[in-house]
């Protein structure tokens, strides 16, 4: 059976491409599941239509990923944790960073753009990856400090911060 592909599908192909699958494979889990739609002339051309519409969106979206690669590129992020001499006592997040640079430059990254290639456990500066479009890469400073810990010098003073 033919199908175009509205997905890529591993093993098989990207989306647009003609492939010829066993139609058990087609009926059951490519056209149910959303990854391809029969290949006739209707849907050729309805597909034709559609991938222009996507190349359209796309371009779009790189060109306001670079308008913000103007704003993020480059950006330094403070962020502090709780330490011990030079070591944090766990790591920090992608979440953490994408949180703190929203607020600093108020943008809309999440977590799942922020690329880190090594878990950040030290203190100091690191350099981390903004993946804002696949084409279009910022990079930031990330800037860990330890944390100031208060210490309560009695237990009276520490039952009554407890109220």
């Amino acid at each position: 059976m033919d199908l175009i592909l509205v997905k890529e599908v591993k093993n098989k192909g990207k989306v647009g491409d003609t492939i010829t699958v066993s139609r058990g494979y087609a009926m059951n889990f490519l056209i149910p599941k959303g990854f391809a739609i029969a290949a006739t002339q209707a849907s050729t051309q309805q597909f034709k239509e559609l991938k222009k519409k996507e190349e359209l969106r796309l371009a779009e979206e790189k060109k306001s990923a670079s308008e913000l690669l103007k704003t993020v590129n480059g950006a330094s992020v403070s962020l502090s944790a709780k330490a011990n001499e030079e070591k944090l006592y766990g790591s920090i997040p992608p979440n953490s960073i994408a949180k703190q640079l929203n607020t600093d430059l108020n943008t809309s990254i999440t977590k799942d753009q922020i690329i880190i290639e090594a878990p950040i456990k030290t203190i100091g500066e690191h350099d981390v990856t903004v993946q804002l479009h696949p084409e279009v890469q910022a990079k930031i400073k990330v800037v860990i400090t330890a944390e100031e810990e208060v210490e309560i010098e009695d237990t009276e003073s520490a039952e009554e911060a407890a109220e």
